[in-house]
């Protein structure tokens, strides 16, 4: 069921034990409120989640949540599978209501098999949400608000590529660089420093974005992230370097070489870029060699 579908079964529940399906989880609510908050920030001041049965689940894989303590979860910040389906739950919960969830998924997101959703994979909670608090909507926030929170993202993402969790960087990555896209429209206009701020950030992003979808070898996509940030910044190495890879991977030979030549120019010293040069000119002799044979063929 796709989330925009969810939203509009939900608005219509107000029976109690009213059950939805989502994702792979089953929701038995007491009671039913929806909450929109699209572009909002939620922040569970008093919250207590428990288990049912024997699984095991590590810290990480709950995220930002943890069980049989009150505790205070900011959604959208778990950064793992079962924290972000959590989080559809709880932002259709109101203060004071309890909810059971029994998964139809495993805590890596894999589906299990209905004949099997009584096995040790299957998670079921317990969720008290005891008290919550919202914060500013984002089209209320002023230009700097906009960037702290698109750096908070982007710095996040930063660490998740280093733990290896690329999935989830990618997503606080262009999270991030939403935000700051949103500073250009936000129709206060701000001062010359900010919008440069805010350049930055953005071609950090999709620096970064590239760096993550090579990691998916989703090589178009690098192409147009770097893309994206050699507009920004026509001399970023890293650009010119990680789309000259991508170039090479797409069989892109020449336009890989121009990248890296001009990567070149710009630090003559940088070993991965001169090892790059010489990759793309082993691979165009390489082809030139293969053409010459079936032509003398």
């Amino acid at each position: 069921m796709p989330k925009s579908s969810l939203w509009g079964l939900l608005s219509e529940l107000s029976e109690i034990n009213q059950l939805v399906t989502y994702q792979g989880f089953s929701f038995n609510w007491l009671r039913l409120r929806l909450i929109l908050i699209a572009t909002a920030v939620i922040i569970v001041n008093n919250f207590v989640v428990s288990v049912s049965g024997d699984v095991e689940i590590s810290e990480s894989e709950l995220g930002s949540y943890r069980l049989n303590v009150d505790m205070e979860v900011t959604i959208g910040e778990g950064d793992s599978k079962l924290s972000s389906l959590i989080d559809t739950v709880v932002k259709s919960m109101k203060e004071a209501e309890q909810c059971y969830i029994s998964c139809r998924v495993d805590v890596n997101g894999e589906r299990i098999s209905e004949l099997d959703v009584n096995n040790k994979t299957a998670p079921k909670f317990n969720i008290t949400l005891l008290s919550f608090s919202r914060s500013a909507d984002v089209t209320e926030l002023e230009a700097d608000e906009l960037l702290d929170r698109a750096e908070h993202h982007k710095e996040r993402g930063v660490s998740l590529y280093s733990a290896g969790n690329i999935e989830f960087a990618i997503l606080r990555f262009n999270r991030a660089a939403d935000f700051v896209r949103r500073v250009d429209h936000s129709g206060n206009f701000p001062p010359k420093s900010v919008r440069d701020r805010g350049h930055t950030v953005l071609c950090q992003c999709e620096l970064n974005l590239a760096a993550c979808r090579l990691k998916t070898s989703e090589h178009d996509k690098v192409v147009e992230h770097c893309t994206s940030a050699l507009v920004l910044d026509p001399h970023s190495v890293k650009g010119l370097f990680r789309r000259s890879r991508a170039l090479l991977k797409l069989g892109r030979y020449q336009e890989a070489r121009k990248d890296a030549v001009e990567a070149q120019k710009l630090e003559p010293r940088n070993k991965a870029v001169i090892s790059q040069l010489r990759s793309v000119d082993e691979l165009i002799l390489r082809e030139k060699q293969i053409y010459q044979k079936m032509f003398t063929a």
